[in-house]
């Protein structure tokens, strides 16, 4: 375990990081409300499924990233699931930073989530 730790650590926190959005969404209840109607999908994003799926993601991704699995699908799945939650979060945080004329230091560190992701699973050998 702690030789795949060594290979794939950028995984293993960035599953640390899904962990603690979830626990932001969880804690945070309707902080997405603001939000007009027409833009009705990221309301949900602190609701119970979402933030279900992000520890979801995050369980897979941090098993992913401690075990050794010989298995074609699974860096494809990690990181699409991985930026599925992290750009669904992302274009919520943009509607409401659109909607209150001001930039959010939460957007901020969310493309520079998204872009490790990206750069990660770019660069990944195994």
């Amino acid at each position: 375990m702690k030789e795949n730790y060594n290979k794939k650590y950028i995984w293993f926190w960035l599953s640390m990081a899904t962990f603690n959005l979830a626990g932001f969404t969880a804690t945070i209840p309707k902080s997405f409300d603001i939000l007009p109607s027409f833009i009705g999908a990221f309301k949900y994003l602190d609701d119970v499924p979402m933030v279900t799926f992000e520890i979801l993601v995050a369980f897979f991704t941090l098993y992913t990233s401690l075990t050794h699995i010989k298995n074609k699908w699974i860096k494809p799945t990690r990181t699409a699931s991985l930026m599925f939650v992290w750009v669904y979060f992302l274009l919520g945080l943009l509607s409401i930073d659109v909607i209150t004329h001001i930039f959010s230091l939460g957007l901020g560190f969310t493309i520079v989530i998204i872009g490790l992701i990206l750069t990660t699973a770019y660069m990944e050998g195994d």
